[in-house]
């Protein structure tokens, strides 16, 4: 059997029917079958999109392909079927992240460099093993992951109990606090309302926008941890960056994340050198060993396992930077081992890092976006491409 690919062009005349109504004074037209609106049809219009994001194509090369194949078209045209008329699209990624936020109690999320008509911004992962869903996003801060995690809900903020806790240790004064109390509690208010009130916060500090940001992030923390009308994500799964604090009701850390760190110590004394080989063998020993436990989750086990947990890592070594890196991995302790009480949890955030791994790749070819109508389109086809991929859909055909 020897396999071929035919490549031709397919050009259509469409006879449209004009009726002209004496009772109304106007002329009606015959419309096109859907997909043919416009000077190409839906094979080039799926074809542009298909090597765009599916097969990380440059703008340019489309162009040189179309046009080697006999298909007269523009730059410009290129681009506005890129990311014009592509309204449903958006629609279709919201209730991907909608029903992927439904399908597993956890999620997984990560971050990467994206560049915005020059400017350094973000592309924020979320995913699990169902779908994944890129978002740009100027900062990378608590706020940015929240309207995230939101789909097409605006955040608001409510100053509800967990609200003043989350202020508390976010380390704001007594001062704030009580302002907020006497003038906000209970209530749930638009970021633009909120503003009028930190407009009349009772202090001085050089850090005010500091401030603000930390009051946002906890009021609209307590709001969406709150609210009914979008799934609240119960385990977070995300490397040490502290941006994923407080989101989930759970945060879980990953594991190879936490062994990196130890590989980047580099001792010059061959003696410490086979200190932290044998520490970092024990780190791999531990981590199959919590493998295991994953396949069986027996009570018994994990008593043992959190015991062996505070022996590896509780412990100093008389090498300080080996130490430092330990006293980290024991201060996450409750976040690493997420697994023993969530058993369906994965150990690693590889989930993500792939993800990022596809923005990279993009970046790769076409450097950055230029509009917010097409870093909009990025976000969104990749994600629906890369959810394809998971669910075995074959994205042209889609």
């Amino acid at each position: 059997i020897v396999q071929d690919l035919k490549i031709q062009p397919d050009n259509i005349r469409f006879l449209i029917e004009n009726y002209y109504s004496p009772s109304t004074g106007k002329t009606y037209s015959g419309s096109r079958p859907d997909g043919y609106e416009g000077e190409y049809g839906p094979g080039i219009k799926s074809l542009i999109i298909g090597l765009k994001f599916c097969c990380n194509v440059s703008e340019p090369a489309i162009r040189d392909f179309l046009t080697y194949h006999g298909v007269h078209i523009s730059d410009s045209s290129i681009s506005r079927h890129l990311t014009q008329n592509i309204d449903s699209f958006h629609d279709e990624k919201d209730e991907i992240i909608l029903s992927g936020l439904k399908s597993t109690t956890y999620q997984q999320m990560d971050d990467t460099g994206a560049r915005v008509n020059g400017r350094q911004c973000y592309s924020q992962i979320l995913c699990n093993p169902h779908y994944t869903a890129f978002q740009t996003t100027t900062h990378k801060d608590r706020l940015s992951i929240i309207r995230l995690v939101l789909g097409p809900h605006a955040l608001q903020f409510e100053f509800n109990d967990e609200a003043f806790k989350l202020l508390q240790i976010f380390n704001l004064s007594i001062e704030i606090i009580s302002y907020l109390k006497k003038n906000c509690a209970e209530l749930v208010l638009s970021e633009e309302e909120l503003d009028k009130y930190l407009r009349l916060l009772p202090t001085r500090n050089k850090s005010i926008k500091t401030i603000y940001r930390r009051i946002k992030e906890a009021s609209g923390i307590a709001w969406y941890h709150n609210q009914k009308d979008w799934p609240v994500i119960d385990i977070l799964l995300t490397d040490d960056a502290p941006q994923f604090d407080h989101i989930a009701h759970n945060h879980a850390l990953c594991w190879i994340h936490a062994g990196r760190s130890l590989k980047k110590l580099h001792p010059l004394s061959p003696a410490i050198q086979g200190l932290l080989y044998r520490k970092i063998q024990s780190f791999w020993e531990y981590y199959h060993l919590l493998a295991e436990f994953k396949e069986r989750p027996l009570t018994e086990k994990g008593n043992v396992l959190e015991q062996r947990f505070d022996e590896i890592f509780n412990v100093k070594t008389g090498y300080n930077a080996l130490d430092e890196k330990l006293k980290v991995i024991y201060r996450n302790k409750g976040k690493l081992l997420q697994v023993h009480s969530n058993p369906q949890i994965p150990l690693h955030n590889n989930e993500s890092e792939l993800g990022a791994r596809v923005q990279v790749r993009k970046r790769d070819v076409s450097l950055h976006t230029v509009t917010p109508k097409g870093t909009k389109a990025q976000d969104t086809f990749l994600s629906l491409k890369e959810t394809a991929r998971k669910l075995g859909v074959n994205f042209f055909e889609y």
